[in-house]
């Protein structure tokens, strides 16, 4: 349980690094104008690999590096808005198993 609980944390500081040094390097390669469409296009490419509810962690990831480092607040782009909400319209999460009596006692 314990194993679990650090795995799921060094996952979450691995996401956020990642997450950081792509902005850094954007910056690096001085395209700093973080416009709509530049994230716009980052979103629809993650959204072939992630699932809605991660893109909207990881929005709301680089909404706070955004707004700490570069005083820019992605929230009022309604494209991108837009654009994560028809994501998130037709995806059902899925619901995670519950243990009966029996295996509880079991495990």
């Amino acid at each position: 349980m314990l194993r679990r609980i650090f795995y799921r944390k060094s996952q979450k500081v691995a996401t956020y690094l990642h997450t950081t040094n792509l902005l850094r390097g954007e910056k690096r390669k001085k395209q700093i104008a973080f416009s709509v469409n530049v994230m716009l296009a980052y979103f629809s490419e993650l959204s072939a690999k992630l699932k809605p509810s991660t893109l909207l962690l990881r929005f709301s990831m680089i909404k706070s590096i955004l707004k700490m480092r570069n005083n820019m607040d992605i929230s009022k782009y309604p494209k991108l808005n837009s654009f994560l909400k028809r994501q998130s319209d037709c995806f059902t999460s899925k619901k995670s198993k519950i243990l009966t009596s029996n295996e509880v006692k079991w495990f």
